[in-house]
């Protein structure tokens, strides 16, 4: 009997890789060089999402050529601030390596740009224990489940086998409406914010692990 083929869909930015404060901190030097003045947390609540979306919240009647301008900007702010910064967190690469010992397909599945992924993949030196990287910075974002379907095409194997991997509600949203199971990490939100997902965990623990293979890669 075929033994059935799973896949690992990993959020990066605050679920794979600590770089919390450095968005916060590239989207208030960005919107303060176009004139406007936020608090490092009016960002956080849209963390998840992709720029196309979260910009024109703060520029509501700005041109497309303007918001790509912005988003721009703030992206390369952001890969400024990384060299020496980004921090997987503790327990994700006994994750990583594990996964890839039982022969489990593991992807990038981020709403950051392509040029964001190479920088964060190549600063923490976890590049290769991914077999394909996901993008949905030019695509609808996150809640929308475009960027995981992409994915589980991509990887061709079922929504159903993929297992996603989150921090935020915008992309826990997204995981559901894509029909897959859902496991939340409360690195960068309370559980009571992500009480949609399937499995909510504190930490990247043995334990934890243990649980998300029973449950879901049994």
């Amino acid at each position: 009997m075929k033994k059935t083929q799973y896949a690992i869909l990993w959020d990066m930015d605050g679920t794979l890789i600590d770089t919390t404060d450095m968005h916060m901190e590239s989207w208030v030097k960005a919107m303060a060089r176009y004139g406007k003045v936020i608090q490092k947390t009016e960002t956080l609540e849209h963390f998840g999402k992709n720029n196309r979306s979260i910009t024109p919240l703060f520029f509501p009647d700005a041109s497309p050529e303007l918001i790509a301008e912005i988003s721009d900007q703030k992206e390369a702010d952001f890969r400024d601030l990384v060299p020496g910064n980004a921090v997987v967190y503790p327990g994700v690469l006994e994750w990583l390596k594990v996964f890839q010992a039982q022969g489990i397909v593991q992807s990038i599945a981020s709403s950051a740009p392509m040029d964001n992924i190479d920088v964060l993949l190549d600063e923490t030196g976890i590049r290769e224990y991914f077999d394909h990287i996901g993008s949905g910075a030019y695509i609808p974002g996150k809640p929308d489940p475009t960027l995981f379907l992409n994915v589980s095409t991509a990887l061709n194997i079922p929504p159903q086998n993929c297992l996603v991997i989150e921090d935020a509600p915008a992309g826990i949203e997204a995981a559901i409406r894509a029909s897959m199971p859902v496991v939340a990490i409360t690195n960068s939100r309370p559980a009571s914010d992500l009480c949609d997902a399937n499995l909510i965990i504190k930490e990247f623990s043995s334990a934890a692990l243990h649980q998300v293979e029973e449950k879901f890669l049994a």
